[in-house]
């Protein structure tokens, strides 16, 4: 039996990775095309994404910024590179990042959630420019992860609600970029990962099919994971042409629905990770949840 895990995996590599400009022409004008009218900028990481985003619009230490519970160290240290995170105090946060967990959408309550300034919609497959996919809450950013979608090795996109916000992080990309010599070397040691990428925010992943191409395939199979799930699992109810507009990464289930062996004895692969930590937004409360994995490299 295969592995799979909530997400697709790529290796970082010298083979994976490279420096080409027209590889990061291609991405940004294919996503912009898809989503316009917004724009879209191109960085290596989500991570770096968000430390641009902070960076343009100015946050500070002495800021609160409100992430979910038990975010991951990424998130949390590309918060902290210019504002303080929290998971407890909400009212008191300058700003909100909001997961779509695990590409479901996470619609708030403007009221308690006030100013929301990124749609954390990093494992979200989004085929629409529909204002209601992109910001559901309104936030001024979207920012997707490609290796959390697609079989690629790195990268991320921001899609921005206003140009000026599109404009100001081309710049703040340029700010951001270091010159480290022959860095694609770097990549392959493992303390390095992260520093390279971060240092040439326009690192992009080899794409041998094109991006329009893996984009198609990649959804194509998403779809077809997602009716193969709905076969052996009726009672779950996938609408697949609701979802086909936003394609999620794992299908989420109730801990209370089903056993894990009962669950997981019918998936045809192993999950690595079955069970997570689901946020309710609404209800500002935590549950735990399984995983059932539908993203491409999983084989239904």
């Amino acid at each position: 039996m295969n592995d799979v895990w909530m997400w697709p995996k790529t290796e970082i590599n010298n083979t994976t990775v490279t420096d080409n400009n027209a590889v990061l022409t291609e991405i940004e004008q294919y996503f912009s095309a898809l989503y316009a009218p917004y724009k879209v900028v191109y960085f290596s990481r989500a991570r770096v994404a968000i430390m641009a985003i902070s960076a343009v619009r100015e946050l500070s230490r002495p800021q609160l910024t409100f992430v979910q519970p038990f975010s991951s160290h990424c998130v949390l240290s590309a918060i902290s590179y210019q504002s303080t995170p929290t998971t407890v105090s909400l009212e008191q946060s300058t700003q909100q990042i909001i997961y779509h967990q695990w590409g479901n959408k996470t619609k708030t309550n403007q009221q308690v959630y006030q100013n929301v300034l990124i749609e954390d919609a990093v494992d979200s497959f989004i085929l629409t420019n529909d204002k209601s996919e992109l910001f559901p809450n309104d936030a001024p950013f979207c920012v997707i992860s490609l290796p959390k979608i697609l079989p690629v090795s790195v990268g991320s996109i921001v899609i921005c609600q206003q140009d000026d916000d599109y404009q100001q992080l081309i710049k703040q990309r340029l700010i951001m970029a270091q010159d480290i010599g022959s860095f694609i070397s770097h990549i392959d040691i493992s303390a390095f990962k992260e520093a390279t990428l971060q240092a040439k925010p326009t690192l992009v992943p080899v794409i041998d099919t094109g991006i329009q191409t893996l984009v198609e395939n990649t959804s194509n199979k998403i779809q077809s994971n997602l009716l193969s799930i709905k076969m052996i699992f009726p009672e779950l109810a996938i609408t697949i042409t609701d979802s086909a507009k936003r394609l999620p990464s794992n299908v989420i289930i109730s801990t209370s629905k089903y056993k894990e062996e009962e669950l997981y004895k019918r998936a045809p692969f192993n999950v690595i990770e079955k069970q997570r930590t689901y946020y309710n937004y609404q209800e500002q409360c935590c549950e735990k949840v399984w995983l059932l994995p539908c993203h491409c490299q999983a084989g239904w």
